[in-house]
This record gives structure tokens, sequence and C-alpha cells, in this order.
């Protein structure tokens, strides 16, 4: 429900819809629903982005939630509806968000997923980290991501599509597998 403000010298009435502010509208932000899922390939682009209704002009602040450290970090320059990674590594698959803040107020979108379609993760000794070649630590370092909970093992959803779910199953195996015996391709 939308909430309406009419301003009076020394009152604020509460009405129903949007801010009425010296007998003018102010719409606040809201977030059209998009898909909060992305499947990005190895080293090419990745685009997240938000639809975005309400009184402007609208500013954006992309965030990412890093998986080595609790918090939120700000991304640097993403003062727009659509944050692109220009070449996509493991190491960017998690979790993003965005704070749009417009004329008459802001919102957070819910979390987006980005996961990164690789199977190339583990160098030898099954340290984590590509390589350019399939062997059976890529098999380990994957395990290990999955059994820990490591957002980057979340690369299927259900019927096995290559597209992160927020959960961790048998789906991420299956295209996990698949993405082995494929390699290099991605979908």
């Amino acid at each position: 429900m939308d909430i309406r403000y009419a301003f009076f010298p020394g009152a604020a009435v509460l009405l129903a819809g949007a801010i009425v502010v010296g007998g003018g509208t102010c719409i606040p932000p809201t977030v059209s629903p998009i898909e909060r899922a992305f499947a990005g390939c190895p080293q090419q682009a990745s685009t997240l982005s938000v639809q975005v209704d309400g009184t402007g002009p609208m500013h954006y602040q992309w965030r990412r939630y890093p998986r080595t450290f609790p918090g939120v970090v700000p991304i640097p320059n993403s003062d727009s509806p659509t944050w692109t990674i220009t070449s996509t590594f493991l190491s960017d698959a998690g979790q993003y968000d965005c704070i749009i803040t417009g004329a008459c107020g802001s919102i957070t979108t819910p979390r987006y997923r980005l996961a990164v379609l690789t199977p190339d993760r583990a160098s030898t000794g099954a340290t984590p980290g590509s390589d350019g070649a399939l062997t059976n630590d890529d098999f380990i370092v994957f395990i290990s991501q999955f059994f820990e909970g490591d957002i980057r093992a979340d690369i299927g959803s259900v019927g096995a599509e290559p597209l992160p779910d927020g959960q961790l199953d048998n789906n991420d195996f299956i295209v996990f597998i698949g993405l082995f015996f494929e390699f290099p391709a991605c979908p």
C-alpha cells in the first residue's frame, strides 16, 4: 500500500497513494519483478539489471555480498539500472543487490544470484582457482564448495537447468558434471 502525505502549514495528513508535496505528486521508487538469478560464462560479460518506477531522477548503488567476510561491499561507478561485469570469473559468483534512491525515497532490491558456469575450479593439488585444465582436482574443489555451503557451487536449478536457485542440491551436481564433460563450452 502506497502512503500519501499532504503537507499543510504546521500539519501532515496521511492519505493513501503517492506522496503529495506542494501540489505535486511524488512517487517513491518501486522495483518491478524481474529475474533474480543469472548464469554467466567465464571471461564473458554478465549483466544484472533492475526495472524501477517512481519519481526521478533515480540513483543506483549496486552492492556485492562477499563470500569471504560478512557484510556488503558497494561497487564503485555503478550508478545505472544495469551493472555489467565485463569479464566474469568464478570469484564473481555470489549475491548482489541495488539501492535505488529517487526524489521521494529509496528502496533496496531483493538479492540477485550470479552463478559462473565453469567446471575449472582448481589447480594442482586441489587448490581453489582455475588453471585451464580439467582434472580430478576440479571435482574435489566442487564437492568441497558444495558441502561447505559455498555459493559458487549453486549452479543448477530444477530440472538441472544451468541457473542458480539458492539451494545446494543434486541439480548443482548434474550441471557441474555436464559442464565438466562439455568443457570449455558454456551455454
